[in-house]
């Protein structure tokens, strides 16, 4: 049912790579059937003579599904764009800047936008019908709250329309080598993680040593966590390239992937973390990155 980049008709080719930038897609002609992991993004409209009405592009096998005539010349697709998590996390943030995130998020076709546990409804309404996820954080900033309260966090964050978590695991636990009792945490948050529901947890990789570093993501590696994220943004320090490296080679080789996020404000900084390991990129810095 896919037509191959080659297959497209050369002058409607052309125009979607100066769309896209070099971004890997692909032209469907069914609006029922997609591959997995696609999310339709609206209702299938035509373009470009009537001839294509849906179009997916994808970062790797991060696939996504934009109406066409959603494309404009002034505004092309980066293909860093699905690599990044929209951030805002302040807590003075106002629901006109939340707004405003999530039409920046619709414009450049973030993966997500990240905001606190009170915002998802506000995203939830605003990107329901789009390509764009709702991503929040449990736990946060700090990782101290009882298990069974982070758990009561994400449940009642999935049930207002989050579609992603990142939490803050017990960094005082890791200190302790307690790691019976993150395993144990990993798993109580993994129940959340169905029906299309990923789980980020947050190590806060300034506080730990390597060996603490690579503990937490082998536990992650082992129980399936979607990502392992470097930081909150909200303690010592931000995402390092060498961290983000020692993370990926840790997760090598399983589902998990990894975050960087906290201090990565340019587009070359968002390239340093994806050339070391990252897959995701957490920033409130997104529209720089892309423009």
């Amino acid at each position: 049912r896919l037509k191959k980049k080659e297959d497209v008709k050369v002058e409607k080719r052309a125009i979607l790579d100066k769309y896209l930038l070099g971004t890997p897609y692909y032209l469907v002609n069914d609006t029922e059937k997609f591959p997995k992991g696609t999310k339709v993004s609206v209702k299938a409209k035509d373009m470009l003579n009537s001839v294509i009405p849906i179009l997916i592009v994808g970062v790797g096998d991060d696939l996504f599904c934009v109406s066409p005539t959603e494309l404009s010349e002034n505004e092309p697709i980066s293909p860093i764009a699905k690599t990044i998590d929209h951030t805002l996390l302040k807590p003075n943030a106002t629901k006109e800047q939340i707004l405003t995130l999530c039409e920046e998020a619709k414009k450049y076709h973030f993966a997500s936008v990240c905001v606190n546990p009170c915002n998802v409804p506000i995203c939830e309404k605003e990107l329901g019908n789009t390509d764009v996820k709702v991503c929040t954080v449990i736990g946060f900033p700090l990782g101290a709250n009882a298990v069974w309260v982070k758990k009561a966090e994400a449940d009642l964050a999935i049930q207002q329309g989050a579609h992603e978590l990142d939490y803050v695991l017990n960094i005082g636990m890791v200190k302790e080598h307690n790691y019976d009792y993150i395993a144990k945490e990993m798993e109580s948050l993994m129940e959340c993680q169905k029906n299309g529901i990923q789980l980020k947890v947050i190590l806060e990789t300034c506080l730990l040593t390597d060996e603490e570093i690579i503990e937490v993501c082998k536990i992650a590696k082992r129980l399936g966590i979607a990502f392992v994220k470097t930081s909150t943004g909200f303690s010592t320090g931000g995402a390092e390239e060498r961290v983000v490296k020692l993370m990926a080679d840790t997760v090598k080789g399983s589902n998990t992937l990894v975050k960087a996020s906290g201090g990565i404000r340019t587009k070359e900084d968002a390239e340093k973390m994806l050339k070391a390991g990252a897959s995701r990129i957490g920033t409130s810095n997104g529209v720089t990155i892309v423009q």
